[in-house]
């Protein structure tokens, strides 16, 4: 037998006469033939439907009974007690019956289940099939006609296409008259045959029809036909979100343009309707299509009249007590005691009945249906049956475990919900992964076979918790006694049996039973051994009952919504010396509220004498309870996390993890409570301070955290810029902020500092800056409202009373009390408020000072502040005088005057341009070394030397003179050196010497033979004979490269002039092909080495004479 009732296909079932026995006419169906049946009474102007629902909520059904009642194919019986359960129901839709029976226009039904394709070509065959099976004959422009028409023309002009085709009747033994009657009636079979065939009897051509070209033209005439002749068509096509699911994309903006046009003809003829039965709407189905489809699907769906099928609870009952009627009345002939009302009132299964309803439409109609059984029966449906259909075959088949077979089995008694575990066969139903079956299936073979209840049990719970009914209704003992139809404490003896095999379990954070898939260890006795050997310290007591705060931080929205910015109130547990020894400047939030912690009662103080003795404004909670009770779920919440964190011990049984967590889960739920103690304020003594404070509820907790912040922060600047002003910000922010203050170093007399437009950085510098009255004016001074001005005076303040110090330093008297400034606003204001003394700040790290400021890099600054050391200089008038003084003899341009950073910076550039020999030469005055070296030293601390330069311009300028005419003084002095070694008058006749040398002696190796006849005769003669000479431009040198030089001039001079010099000629032509003897390679081997190594210190010029002499004495 079949398991469920079979789903309604309307082509198939449209004829059946007992379609419509024991139909019951529900409010949701009434909306459905109001809404269609106005349209066919020329009441509305509608005609176009679409019925939505869920499978098994009768849209098939309803769509069959509406194509019966337009094609009056009712029996007159039928009709009547449809308009008597109409009547009682909804009075105007037994009016639209009666209208209906009387009207003249009968309707065809043109029936499409599921097609996909072309939809004018599936509308325009269903219409064609319709009329056929009517007895209509009225030729439409479809495929088939066009076959048969084809199939006459041959006849009539092509006999040879005709005899070819009478012979390919007889090969399928089906004579010309049967063939025809199939292809009007657009057998598919029969259609693509001929359409294979064609090409034989047409020279290879292949058959092509445009189904579409005609579609609404072809229907407007056929309606038109009709309606001469009384008729209409009623259009359903049924499964319609198959056809969209598949379409393409070539053909979905085709078939939507035909779907609209048909809804439009539709809703403008009064002999046409059209219904589209779907399970969600139109625009669903294209979610995950392109945009352009999805939005032509909504234009679409418009076009249509929705009416949506659900399941709500009057309906299922209303359906129920009708199908089981007669079972209901002989039920209750035998029935021995109903459950009462009270009874089932208990739990929360009918909440939004009344009693009356709970007593006559659930108790009494639906007996013998336990309640439980109710309750359970249309969401299993959901999951693993069908819906409403579900509920008829339960309900009125004689199917294993469906209700009629518990009739026959035994006269009386309720059906239990446990048997619907049966009834749905869910012990061969498909598993889902972490599901209930499937937890079901690895516990169900350790349940005891000879205890029945135990099965029970097992199947209810899983049943309960598939469905999600938990939510609803926990599985407490009282319940399933209930459920079950048994005494509490025979369920409690079966749940007691089944929690020792770890088979159930009781959840003590959700208060009811659960199927437990429980591991082969003793987990409870392997935590008890370890707690004997476990200690625990009063900070760890605190940390975890940290971890179990319901709310970590209190949020004074007061306070928060004047200044417009989040600050909170963090919240610890601490004992009474942790809160003494505390420093508000390490708390992560703008306040505290500390939770006293008690190991004993004997460690209670007097709170005020506490607060006394702290004498700072602490906002603390005094409770009237010690710790003791909760240690043991504090050690075992210990204990259980340790071994979480035990890899080997885990490895011993897969399921030890699962019940760990659900062990520290229960274990929270204890400590958990502990903890919320502290939150029922009447219990507990506030104190603020020195202050008792009565704290009845949370409101009263924020207002008071408002009171202490804007006690703690009464300067703090309004920034009204949520994104910007806190302790994190994103990316985008980051990158307005670093744009704003580079603005600030670089253009601070730019209105709105050149930025353009309305972006991110503007948003900072309106916000942060203009909105405070921020303003540099013409002179470089600075103009704030009343918190900016504070901010700033306490950091002069401190740039005064301590010039060198920590960069943190600065950033704390921002960050803390009175101002609380957030840690992204603070390199803003930074800046902002010291730009007219931006000058006389350095910066250090590490002794290295930091050049080159810019938003980025005070950003990174100010991250690490205590890595960073800042040095303020006062600049006096009278070193303002001085600087720009040597500025004017300087010719420094104007912007190089502004402070001595710029003009250290002007004159480090000046030095760095010099000639590389300039900066390192010894060969200066004592007073341009010392210049030198404090123009220098300005590159570390510019402040201290600058003043030491300027404080003798006409000592600088000399300096400074002296160090850029060096090169040309240091060419004179060389040219006079060199004459003086070679002994000549004049550079002229030094050349004329090396010159006259090259003639006489081609031996002789000097490099003063190598310089060109013409370096004498243009200027820089010395650059050219000591770039030649030493391989290093002049301009390069060092002192030591001079020497170099002039030891070179001298050896390669008397070189050239030595009468032992021997000039080496050999006339004769070596063969260095010729092999060498061993002897000969062992020689040459230790030469080469000694020439190699032991003349690793001599020239190459010395190595070569050296062989030169060699060669001529042998």
């Amino acid at each position: 037998m079949q398991r469920y009732r079979s789903s309604i296909h309307m082509q198939f079932d449209f004829p059946d006469p007992h379609l419509l026995e024991r139909y019951v006419l529900t409010p949701s169906h009434c909306k459905v033939l109001n809404g269609i049946l106005e349209g066919v009474s020329e009441k509305g102007d509608k005609h176009s439907h679409l019925l939505i629902g869920p499978y098994g909520t009768g849209k098939s059904l309803i769509s069959t009974i509406l194509c019966q009642l337009l094609s009056r194919k009712f029996s007159e019986e039928w009709s009547k007690r449809l308009l008597e359960q109409a009547e009682m129901i909804d009075t105007q839709l037994a009016s639209l019956l009666r209208h209906v029976n009387d009207g003249q226009i009968t309707y065809i039904p043109v029936l499409v289940n599921g097609k996909t394709g072309s939809l004018s070509k599936i509308i325009i065959e269903a219409v064609y099939r319709a009329l056929h099976q009517a007895g209509i004959h009225i030729l439409t422009p479809n495929e088939a006609s066009a076959i048969l028409s084809t199939v006459e023309r041959w006849k009539q002009s092509y006999p040879e296409a005709y005899s070819a085709f009478l012979q390919f009747l007889e090969e399928r033994l089906i004579g010309e008259k049967e063939w025809s009657k199939r292809i009007r009636e657009c057998n598919e079979k029969f259609m693509e045959e001929f359409i294979a065939f064609y090409p034989s009897v047409t020279a290879g051509t292949e058959w092509t029809y445009v189904h579409d070209t005609y579609f609404i033209e072809d229907l407007e005439s056929l309606t038109k036909e009709l309606k001469a002749k009384q008729l209409g068509l009623f259009i359903v096509y049924d499964e319609f979100g198959r056809f969209l699911q598949t379409f393409e994309n070539l053909d979905s903006t085709k078939n939507m343009q035909d779907l609209q046009s048909l809804a439009e003809f539709a809703d403008r003829m009064d002999n046409m309707q059209l219904l589209l039965i779907s399970h969600k709407h139109i625009r669903q189905y294209a979610s995950d299509d392109q945009e352009s489809i999805r939005l032509e699907f909504e234009k679409i769906e418009g076009r249509f009249r929705h009416y949506t099928l659900e399941n709500d609870a009057g309906t299922y009952l209303q359906l129920a007590q009708e199908a089981m009627r007669d079972i209901n009345e002989d039920s209750m002939e035998h029935n021995s005691e109903l459950i009462t009302v009270d009874s089932l009132r208990r739990f929360s299964l009918f909440n939004e009945f009344t009693s009356y309803q709970l007593e006559q439409g659930i108790l009494t109609s639906l007996y013998p249906v336990h309640p439980v059984t109710l309750m359970l029966l249309p969401q299993l449906s959901n999951i693993f049956g069908q819906n409403e259909r579900t509920l008829f075959s339960f309900l009125s088949d004689h199917e294993r475990d469906s209700l009629r077979e518990h009739i026959q089995q035994q006269r009386t008694g309720y059906y239990y919900a446990d048997r619907l575990f049966r009834f749905f066969q869910l012990e061969a139903a498909e598993i889902k992964e972490q599901s209930a079956l499937e937890l079901y299936h690895y516990v169900v073979p350790y349940v005891d076979s000879q205890r029945p209840l135990q099965h029970r049990i097992v199947e209810l719970l899983t049943m309960w918790s598939e469905t999600r009914m938990t939510q609803k209704q926990p599985v407490t003992i009282p319940f399933l006694a209930f459920a079950l139809g048994v005494e509490d404490k025979e369920a409690e003896a079966e749940l007691e049996y089944l929690a020792n095999a770890k088979i159930v379990r009781y959840n003590s954070v959700r208060g009811q039973w659960e199927l437990f898939n429980g591991s082969s260890i003793d987990v409870e006795d392997l935590i008890s051994k370890k707690s004997a050997s476990t200690s625990l310290k009063l900070r760890e007591i605190m940390e975890i009952m940290d971890s179990h705060l319901p709310v970590t931080f209190i949020l004074p929205y007061e306070y928060n919504d004047k200044m417009d910015m989040l600050r909170y109130a963090d919240i610890r547990f601490a004992d009474v010396s942790e809160m003494m020894d505390s420093n508000d400047k390490d708390w992560p939030g703008d306040d505290r509220i500390w939770f006293i912690v008690y190991e004993n009662l004997d460690q209670y103080d007097d709170p005020s004498a506490v607060m006394q003795q702290l004498n700072k404004p602490y906002l603390a909670v005094f409770p009237t309870f010690s710790t003791e009770k909760v240690l043991p779920y504090v050690l075992k919440y210990k204990i259980t996390e340790q071994l979480l964190h035990d890899s080997a011990l885990l490895a011993l049984d897969t399921r030890l993890k699962s019940e760990l967590n659900l062990i520290r889960e229960e274990t929270s739920l204890k400590i958990r409570a502990f903890v919320d103690r502290y939150f029922e304020f009447t219990k507990h003594e506030w104190y603020s301070g020195t202050q008792r404070v009565q704290i009845k509820t949370s409101s009263d907790l924020e207002k008071l955290i408002s009171i202490r912040l804007l006690d703690k922060y009464p300067y703090s600047p309004v920034i009204r810029n949520e994104a910007f002003n806190r302790n994190r910000i994103s990316a985008i922010q980051r990158r307005a902020l670093i744009d704003v203050i580079d603005r600030l170093i670089h253009q601070p007399l730019e209105p709105s500092l050149g930025i353009t437009g309305y972006g991110p950085n503007y948003l900072i510098f309106a916000t942060a800056l203009k909105n405070n009255d921020y303003l540099i004016d013409e002179n470089g001074n600075i103009h704030c409202n009343e918190s900016f001005e504070a901010i700033r005076q306490d950091l002069i303040r401190q740039l005064n009373s301590k010039p060198i110090g920590q960069l943190l330093e600065l950033i704390e008297i921002m960050q803390n009390a009175p101002y609380g400034v957030r840690s992204s606003v603070i390199p803003l204001l930074f800046v902002a408020l010291l730009r007219d003394l931006w000058d006389q700040l350095l910066f250090y790290s590490h002794d290295m000072m930091v050049t080159h400021l810019n938003g980025a890099s005070i950003l990174e600054m100010i991250e690490l502040a205590d890595s960073f050391e800042y040095r303020y200089y006062n600049w006096s008038v009278d070193e303002k005088s001085q600087l720009i003084e040597a500025c004017r003899k300087l010719k420094f341009p104007v912007e190089a005057c502004s402070s001595f950073l710029q003009a250290s910076e002007f004159l480090l550039q000046w030095l760095r341009n010099l000639p590389k020999f300039t900066q390192v030469t010894q060969q200066l005055s004592k007073e341009a070394l010392w210049v030198r070296d404090r123009i220098r030293s300005t590159e570390v601390d510019p402040y201290s030397h600058m003043k030491q330069l300027v404080a003798d311009v006409d000592l600088l300028v000399a300096a400074k003179e002296e160090m850029e005419l060096f090169m040309i003084r240091n060419e004179y002095e060389l040219e006079k050196r060199i004459l003086t070694l070679t002994e000549q008058p004049s550079f002229d006749s030094f050349f004329e010497v090396v010159s006259r040398s090259r003639e006489e002696a081609i031996g002789k190796n000097s490099k003063l033979m190598t310089v060109s006849n013409a370096d004498h005769l243009t200027g820089g003669v010395i650059d050219r004979v000591a770039e030649h000479l030493v391989g290093v431009v002049r301009a390069d040198w060092s002192d030591s490269t001079e020497e170099l030089f002039l030891n070179q001039i001298k050896y390669e001079w008397e070189l050239l002039m030595s009468d032992k010099e021997v000039a080496v000629s050999i006339n004769q032509t070596l063969d260095v092909n010729q092999p060498l003897s061993k002897k000969s390679q062992t020689l040459y081997a230790n030469v080469k080495n000694m020439l190699k190594y032991a003349g690793r210190d001599v020239s190459k010029q010395e190595l070569k004479q050296l062989l030169a002499k060699l060669l001529h004495e042998l």
